[in-house]
C-alpha cells in the first residue's frame, strides 16, 4: 500500500492552499496592520537583505551534517518508500518533525530549494507576528527591531544558513 504518491502529495498542498484562501481575509488584515509602509528607507534595505539571503540559502547546497541526515534525508527516505512508517535502518524514522512532513511534501513537488523557500517563509511568521503585533499597539518601530532581534537568537541565526528548520519550528509556535 502506496501513501505517498503524487496524487496524494498534490491533495495536501491542494488542502494547505484552500486554509490559506479560507484565511485570506485574516491575513490580509494582518498586513495591512503591519503597514510595511511605515519602514524608514534602512529599515526597508535591511529587511530586503535579510530576504535576499533567504532566497540566495535556497540554491546553496547543503553540507549540514543534521539536514543531510535528519531535515532533508529524512523525506528523502519517507518519498523513495513511499511510505512515512519508521524504517528498522533509520533510527529517527519514527519521530519526524511537522517540519519533515511539509519537507516531503515540499521536496516532491519542488525539490531542494522550494523546502528551503517555505522554511524561510514559515521562519517569517515569528518575526512577522513580533512586528505585527507591536504595530497594533501602536510602536511599529519598536516591533521591527524586536523581529530582528529575534532573528540574532543563536539557535535562529546559526540555522538561517542551513535548512530553516528551527526558525520555522518557532514561526508555528508563534501561530
Amino acid at each position: 500500500f502506496r501513501v505517498l504518491t503524487a496524487g496524494s502529495l498534490w491533495t495536501i498542498w491542494v488542502i494547505y492552499a484552500g486554509a490559506a484562501v479560507i484565511n485570506f481575509r485574516e491575513t490580509c488584515i494582518q498586513i495591512k496592520n503591519a503597514a510595511f509602509h511605515r519602514f524608514s528607507i534602512g529599515e526597508k534595505i535591511a529587511l530586503g537583505f535579510v530576504l535576499a539571503l533567504f532566497f540566495l540559502n535556497a540554491y546553496r547546497p547543503e553540507i549540514f551534517f543534521d539536514t543531510l541526515v535528519y531535515h532533508f534525508g529524512l523525506p528523502e527516505l519517507f518519498l523513495q518508500n513511499s511510505s512515512t512508517k519508521p524504517m528498522s535502518w533509520n533510527f529517527f524514522s519514527a519521530m519526524p518533525l511537522w517540519m519533515e512532513m511539509i519537507n516531503t511534501l515540499t521536496l516532491a513537488i519542488g525539490g531542494e530549494p522550494l523546502t528551503k523557500m517555505t522554511c524561510a517563509i514559515i521562519a517569517l511568521i515569528a518575526p512577522w507576528s513580533i512586528y505585527a503585533w507591536l504595530a497594533k499597539l501602536g510602536r511599529p518601530r519598536e516591533g521591527f527591531w524586536a523581529g530582528l532581534l529575534f532573528l540574532t537568537t543563536p539557535i535562529i541565526s546559526r540555522n538561517l544558513f542551513n535548512c530553516l528548520n528551527e526558525p520555522a519550528l518557532a514561526g508555528f509556535l508563534m501561530l
